[in-house]
């Protein structure tokens, strides 16, 4: 943070980047992957089941929602219940 630590009064700086765009604190462990691939979720649906967490909420209160993105979700679960049923 340094010589600016509060990014709304140094808007021009380019440490932090243009306004309105992307901005991430960190690499995502299975690097830049798109969320509706299986693998990649069934990966963190793993990690998600390994934490103890038994429910997903898709938040869909706002104006842009992802539907595609929640299907393949809901997919890849719905393959993981049936073959754990099987």
């Amino acid at each position: 943070m340094g010589q600016y630590p509060h990014p709304a009064e140094h808007p021009e700086k380019p440490r932090w980047g243009p306004l309105n765009a992307f901005h991430f604190w960190g690499v995502p462990e299975l690097g830049d992957s798109a969320i509706d691939d299986p693998f990649v979720i069934a990966h963190y649906m793993a990690m998600l089941t390994a934490a103890q967490i038994d429910t997903l909420i898709f938040d869909q209160t706002k104006a842009l929602v992802y539907p595609n993105q929640m299907l393949a979700v809901c997919s890849v679960l719905d393959g993981g219940r049936r073959r754990a049923l099987s």
